[in-house]
């Protein structure tokens, strides 16, 4: 029917996320400034491949849903810088820290995928008048709002079946009504994409340049004027 219909990423369909996107849109002029996102504990980890090919698809495919929420939160915007660090290569227990600049804020990514520990994810999100608090284990979650100077408060969200419960109702109202706007567009996976392939790239330097201090380590000195990223 050429209706075009959730051709990105399903993370923004997460019950307290779409709550905080939609309670800073509600406000005129109320913008994110900073967004803090973490997981620990991934079973999708269980079972693979020791291999530095295989940690960097890891690092793509996990990344690449929370850049497209820190892109939303960042109106919508590509980020200006990406950079990696705190960095773990074994696919046994892969970590990965990212940092990236926005026109608008700045966003932190943090994963720690133990396939042993519990899952557990949660997200802080300021704007300029209030901090959101997230935070989701394997069987219940929680969101706080706090104002400045106030004590923080439990906020309820309707979870509507879920982030997938959400996504198939989003699909069928649009193919029920094409004049609806789809929540997540072709451009939003498209940025969502590219910053990903820029973590992979800063991934790819810091990978280097561990592999050639270890080199030196070894050798027990390093030679004069030498670059260990060379």
């Amino acid at each position: 029917a050429r209706v075009p219909v959730l051709v990105a990423h399903d993370a923004v369909f997460e019950p307290r996320i779409a709550h905080v996107l939609a309670a800073i849109q509600s406000v005129d002029g109320r913008r994110a400034t900073d967004v803090h996102i973490e997981r620990r504990g991934d079973p999708e980890t269980t079972g693979m491949p020791r291999s530095r090919e295989h940690f960097l698809a890891w690092v793509y495919e996990a990344v690449m849903h929370d850049m497209s929420v820190c892109n939303r939160f960042a109106g919508r915007a590509s980020p200006d810088d990406v950079s990696v660090s705190d960095l773990r290569v074994d696919t046994a227990r892969p970590r990965l820290r990212v940092q990236a600049t926005y026109a608008t804020m700045t966003a932190t990514i943090d994963l720690d995928h133990e396939p042993e520990a519990p899952l557990r994810q949660s997200f802080a999100i300021r704007t300029d008048d209030s901090e959101w608090v997230g935070e989701a284990h394997a069987h219940s979650s929680s969101l706080l709002h706090r104002r400045p100077g106030a004590a923080a408060q439990a906020v309820a969200v309707t979870s509507d079946g879920g982030q997938h419960g959400r996504l198939i109702d989003r699909f069928l109202a649009l193919v029920r009504d094409p004049s609806i706007e789809p929540d997540e567009t072709c451009a939003d996976g498209a940025r969502a994409v590219a910053a990903a392939d820029e973590v992979v790239v800063a991934a790819c330097r810091e990978m280097a340049f561990f592999c050639a201090e270890r080199i030196w380590a070894r050798l027990g000195e390093r030679p004069k004027g030498s670059n260990a990223t060379s």
